[in-house]
């Protein structure tokens, strides 16, 4: 029987949507994939382990921690020079001693609860956590000082040892500010209740006293001789590297002392 030809076109129509419908169906169906093996951890170091903790950073207050307290008379903010110093300390550390674990508190314009910075030197077993500000106070007064908390109602269960480290950092620190400024002065160590030094944060106790910590306040960046020494002329790039070269020097003198 012979068929019209607007019967031939149906049919046609009909054989290209079935091959469509079909065609289709076997594209949407895919075989399973192999799932992906987990990415292998980077090896950790078996050295020891030390905290660095840039203080301040993000725009609010966090846990006791203030977004920025300290500002140049140039302008530039205490958190951002302590986590570019921080930075600089890490890769000093890196440098000279391969096999230490670095940990920073932060890498970002982040804040952080003081006694989460601390709780960073707990969590990784740190035998050393450094905590770094810069000071201000009436644009006059100068110098470099180190905090460590003070034992007995302090509940400092191995002060000696931090005011070791506390030394062994500020020692160095001045000598590296005395050699960019003639007028650096060296304002000691003190001893100060100091929230992310607390021992129980640091996971210190009487019978575990492993970590040793202190806070650097490195100048009073308000004054307008030391903004232009640490971030103005002629090299303040250097001067920073030479801070935290020290800083790095006297915590690896600090761990030598103690091993």
């Amino acid at each position: 029987m012979m068929m019209s030809k607007a019967g031939i076109r149906r049919c046609c129509l009909f054989v290209v949507f079935t091959l469509l419908v079909v065609w289709t169906g076997c594209e949407t169906v895919t075989p399973p994939t192999a799932p992906s093996p987990p990415s292998t951890p980077p090896p950790t170091s078996s050295g020891p382990t030390v905290v660095i903790d840039p203080g301040h950073g993000g725009t609010a207050r966090v846990g006791g921690s203030s977004p920025n307290n300290a500002t140049s008379y140039s302008g530039k903010l205490e958190k951002h020079l302590t986590l570019e110093l921080g930075k600089l300390v890490r890769d000093a550390l890196s440098s000279l001693a391969p096999d230490l674990n670095v940990v920073m508190t932060r890498t970002a314009d982040v804040n952080l609860g003081l006694s989460t910075r601390a709780n960073r030197a707990r969590d990784t077993g740190a035998e050393v956590f450094v905590s770094l500000h810069f000071n201000a106070f009436n644009a006059s007064a100068r110098g470099v000082e180190t905090h460590v908390r003070p034992g007995g109602d302090g509940g400092n269960v191995n002060l000696s040892q931090d005011r070791g480290l506390a030394n062994r950092i500020q020692s160095r620190v001045f000598s590296a500010l005395r050699s960019h400024d003639s007028n650096a002065k060296d304002r000691g160590l003190k001893e100060t209740r100091l929230a992310v030094l607390n021992d129980l944060s640091l996971g210190n106790s009487s019978s575990n006293s492993r970590n040793r910590a202190c806070l650097l306040e490195i100048e009073f960046i308000d004054v307008q001789t030391v903004d232009r020494v640490l971030n103005i002329a002629p090299n303040p790039a250097q001067v920073k590297r030479d801070i935290a070269a020290a800083i790095a020097e006297g915590i690896l003198a600090d761990i030598d002392a103690n091993s």
